[in-house]
Formats: C-alpha cells, structure tokens, sequence
C-alpha cells in the first residue's frame, strides 16, 4: 500500500491523482480516504518517480510498510534504513495525540543509540515538512516517517518521494516574459491540465492563453496546443516562453498562436483549458449592486466565448476552466446565473468514481484577490 499525500486544494488533487492514473493506464484500488491523503494499493508498482513529477497536487508519496494495533519499537525493526553515523529525519503524525507521536520519537531515539548514530530530528510538530525543508535538510538521505491512526490502528509510512518546488520556481523565474497579472501559476496550471480527460498527441486550446502558462504544461503533458489572445503583446510573450520551453524540456508537440478573441477565434480542438478575465481589479470588497453589474457583465462575455466553444470543439470535448464568483460587503454570494449554465450546451462533467469529488471544486484565492474562484469540469453535448 502507498499514501499520496496532498498540499493544499486537496479536492483538486485527488481529480488530478486519478486522471493520471487513467492517462497513463495506471490501475489502482483505494484503500482508504482521507481529506488530505489517500492510501492506494496497486496490482502493479507504477514509476513513482515519475509520478512525483507529474502531479501538481500530491506533496509526498509513502510506502506504507507496516500496521499494528499498538505502538511498539516494532516499526523501527521494518524501517528500511541502515542508520549511518549522521543523518537527519523527520515524524509526521496523521490522527496522532502529542503523547503518541513522543512514544514514537522515543522508540526512534533509543534505536539511534543502539546504533551509535547521530540523527537528527529536523520536525517535531504534528504537520507535515514543506517540501523546501525536506530537500534543504536532506531528508531524502535520511528518512521520513508517516504515522497515520486509521480506526484504532497505527500505520507506518516511509516517504519514497516528495515533489520539488524548485521545478515551478525554474520555470517562474528562467522563462523569457513574465507578468504577475496574466499568468496562472504553474503549478495550477499542471493540474488542470492534468485534468483534461485526453489522451497524449490530441490537441487543447487556451482561447485566452496570455503569457502561455497553460500552452507550455499542455505541451509537457504531451499535447499539441493552440493558443488564443486578443492582446499581439500576449501572443508575442507566449511564442517566446513556448520557445523557451521546448528548448529547455526538449518538447517536440505542435504549438499555434492566434491574436483574435475567444469569441470569434476559428480552430478545431479534441480538449479546452483556460482562467478567463475575471472581472475589473478590486481593492476592497463591492456592494452587492456593483457585484451583481460585475458578474452580469462577466456572463455575457462567457457565453459567448462558450458558444464559439461549442462551434469549434468536437464531440464530447472536455473543458476544464476557471470561473469567479463575487462575495459582497454584506456577506452575499453573488455567482453565475442558472441562465448561464442551460445557454452553454456543455454538461458538467460528473467526477471520477473512486474518490469524494464534487464539480465545481473551490480554489483557493490568491492573497488580496477580492475575486473567488471555482474550477469547473464541462464535457461538450
């Protein structure tokens, strides 16, 4: 058994976990679900490596080695780690109390002196390493260790893998044209791609690509790509990120770029992903009359682009897309219409069977955003 453990948007990492599997023809069966974590069994061992670098949402992987019904120095018998001179480690308790996490740490220390090691314990609290700490306190020649309380029983995991940060902060900071305002990050942008259901050498469109975020992680997925812009300034910072990006990852998909809007644009795709404009910049909070003249407007523009969708799209194309909703001053809720969602022609997709998933899912905002955002999944009619 293996835990995949999630980062924050937990929701989205579960759909993103299971289009994986599905894309890469990984079979699985769950064993058990947590909000923040699931534990999966698997006929055949996939490439977790791989795996790692392929999930935008999932921050560790563990190999479940051991289960008791109490705690013991057993577990540390089954650990596999040869206990050298120095090394750092880590505990991380899942349902855990304060004194069952120490009976823990205390079975580790006494094997450490057995040992005559010297490690190290660089976490003793009950969350869980960032990944940056795990990496900067060299965890990864130490060891990990998951202790999850699941029904009155204790399992002990053993992190294989953790993703690195410094995958999305390389492609932030080295590609050629960046701007705060008109890029989603990459790391948002590695999930919702992930969560086209599509398979590699078929072709998305973004119909507002912007700088190119989602063009470059649809091509590293394997997807030739369109990209649509009403801004030539856009189109130009998306052709030479692309550029930079199939030098730098050695991509070899198609790619085209278009300066028309997303109403009219003319194209033919097998898939949709895209964050639209999302409504005027906000400093504080609006009334509910400015909210609802906001979201009206928003609408408006939304379906047409939805219709050309619906034009240029085929047959059961999927769509995964950002959409806002607006909290007032006074705590309302003011979202698209029912109007909006019958006029589409594009069903909301139902989730995949294995997990707790609901469509749309909430994301979390960016800091000082006055806007919120959901993520929908459409299939075309």
């Amino acid at each position: 058994m293996f835990l995949f453990f999630f980062g924050r948007d937990q929701v989205l990492s579960k759909l993103e976990l299971t289009m994986v599997f599905k894309k890469e023809g990984v079979l699985f069966e769950k064993v058990y679900e947590e909000e923040k974590f699931v534990i999966i069994d698997f006929p055949r061992i996939p490439d977790f490596e791989k795996l790692i670098s392929q999930l935008g949402g999932t921050v560790r992987i563990a190999k479940v080695y051991y289960g008791a019904e109490k705690l013991s120095e057993e577990f540390v018998d089954k650990l596999d780690f040869y206990f050298p001179k120095n090394f750092n480690y880590a505990v991380e308790g899942i349902n855990l109390t304060v004194d069952e996490v120490n009976e823990v740490e205390g079975y580790i220390k006494k094997a450490i002196r057995q040992y005559k090691s010297k490690g190290v314990q660089k976490h003793a609290t009950l969350s869980i390493v960032v990944p940056s700490n795990y990496f900067s306190w060299k965890l990864e020649e130490g060891f990990e260790l998951f202790v999850l309380k699941i029904k009155n029983k204790y399992f002990f995991a053993q992190t294989l893998e953790c993703t690195n940060p410094r995958q999305y902060e390389y492609k932030d900071n080295k590609r050629p044209v960046q701007k705060l305002t008109r890029g989603t990050s990459f790391r948002l942008a590695q999930m919702m791609v992930n969560c086209l259901d599509l398979g590699k050498g078929r072709t998305l469109v973004d119909p507002f690509c912007g700088i190119g975020t989602f063009l470059i992680e649809g091509m590293i997925a394997g997807y030739n790509v369109i990209g649509i812009d009403n801004e030539e300034e856009m189109i130009q910072a998306s052709l030479r990120n692309i550029e930079w990006a199939r030098k730098e990852f050695g991509l070899s998909t198609s790619y085209k770029l278009f300066t028309q809007n997303a109403q009219e644009a003319q194209f033919e795709a097998d898939g949709c992903v895209f964050e639209p404009f999302m409504g005027p910049f906000m400093t504080k909070l609006p009334n509910k009359q400015r909210a609802i003249k906001v979201m009206q407007r928003l609408e408006e523009l939304y379906l047409e682009v939805f219709e050309n969708l619906n034009r240029s799209l085929k047959k059961f194309a999927p769509v995964v897309c950002v959409l806002p909703y607006l909290e007032t001053q006074d705590g309302d809720i003011i979202q698209l219409s029912s109007r909006f969602f019958k006029g589409i022609k594009f069903d909301i997709a139902s989730m995949y069977e294995h997990f707790q998933i609901n469509n749309p899912i909430d994301y979390d905002t960016p800091a000082g955003s006055r806007i919120r955002r959901r993520i929908y999944l459409f299939k075309k009619q």
